[in-house]
């Protein structure tokens, strides 16, 4: 379970480092936040993947389980915010003309 929450935290720490950069209309920072949504989203899900096949199998009714892993509602909701917010920043960089883009 740390892992996972570990993840969603690094991922929102890169992504407002960026989205604070000084050069707000950088075509160079619209990539990095796309790349950074394209790693993360597989990245992300075999994390979360791994924990929930980890407390299926090592789980056992005793106070001294495993914690159940985070919530399938909350990692839909980051699912959703990821894949919105770099289909957004896709789309402003194709917006761009071909002349701003050197």
């Amino acid at each position: 379970m740390v892992l996972a929450i570990s993840a969603f935290y690094l991922y929102f720490g890169i992504r407002g480092i960026l989205q604070v950069w000084i050069p707000r209309g950088s075509i160079t920072i619209k990539k990095c936040r796309v790349a950074l949504g394209v790693l993360w989203l597989p990245l992300e899900t075999i994390i979360y993947l791994t924990e929930i096949i980890n407390y299926m199998i090592y789980w056992s009714p005793s106070p001294w389980a495993m914690p159940p892993p985070m919530s399938i509602e909350y990692f839909l909701v980051w699912i959703i915010f990821l894949v919105t917010d770099t289909l957004y920043q896709f789309h402003t960089i194709s917006k761009i003309q071909k002349s701003n883009t050197q």
